[in-house]
């Protein structure tokens, strides 16, 4: 990351006039001088503020919520609905359409328990790394939205049962964990939200184009079915545990 802060740039007058007419709004002038707002680069565009996992769970979370015609009472504060938040909402819709039977039996056992739910859910998001075919660690595209559509529907099913309390520590671990391997391993793997969304555009076109109902994730559909299966595994043995 880093900034930039040119200083104060002097003007001849024929300059400072034709800045008046087409003000760029990161730029003031006074009569003498012009000067920028320090902007801030970033080397990876995932170090963003505006692009932190927080932002993107909070909404999703609060969208899911709200289809299920829920509500989550003690929601953090959103900011403004970013574009990145409305393509990751369609992906992980379309993702659970296709996997609805698989996640539903996921979600089950750690309902059924609702003290234990979030201990559970904790073990299931450590173990379902681990999914075949890819290396171990890596936040691929399919495991971003195979768990972020997962425990959307969990939170769905807490906020309609009663359960809202653990809403937040799910949202608040979620986050954090794919933002942690996000961090990790996104830069040499060559990963970007850029990227997420060029791939995530060209595959919802793709199905568009098929009318494949069941939904066309092509790219990365593959890795996101092996997560889910290990979210099954792992979660069917944990409610055998208690």
């Amino acid at each position: 990351m880093t900034e930039i802060d040119p200083g104060p740039i002097t003007l001849r007058e024929e300059e400072r006039s034709s800045l008046h007419r087409s003000v760029d709004p990161s730029v003031a002038i006074d009569d003498k001088h012009v000067t920028t707002r320090r902007k801030v680069v970033y080397d990876f565009d995932y170090e963003d503020p505006r692009l932190r996992m927080e932002g993107f769970v909070v909404d999703y979370f609060s969208w899911r919520i709200a289809e299920s015609g829920g509500d989550w009472y003690d929601q953090p504060e959103q900011g403004e609905t970013q574009p990145e938040y409305k393509i990751v909402r369609k992906v992980c819709q379309i993702f659970e359409r296709r996997f609805q039977e698989e996640i539903r039996r996921c979600a089950a056992p750690l309902i059924e328990s609702p003290s234990q739910t979030f201990q559970k859910y904790c073990t299931v998001v450590e173990k379902f790394i681990n999914t075949a075919n890819q290396s171990d660690g890596v936040m691929s595209y399919g495991r971003l939205i195979g768990l972020l559509a997962f425990s959307g529907y969990l939170a769905a099913m807490l906020a309609n049962t009663g359960h809202r309390h653990e809403i937040s520590q799910v949202s608040l671990y979620t986050s954090k964990y794919i933002q942690s391997r996000i961090n990790a391993t996104w830069a040499d793997e060559h990963l970007s939200w850029a990227d997420f969304m060029e791939t995530s555009k060209a595959s919802l076109l793709e199905r568009e184009a098929q009318q494949n109902s069941d939904g066309h994730l092509a790219r990365w559909g593959i890795v996101a079915a092996a997560v889910v299966g290990v979210m099954v595994s792992v979660s069917l043995l944990l409610n055998k545990r208690h």
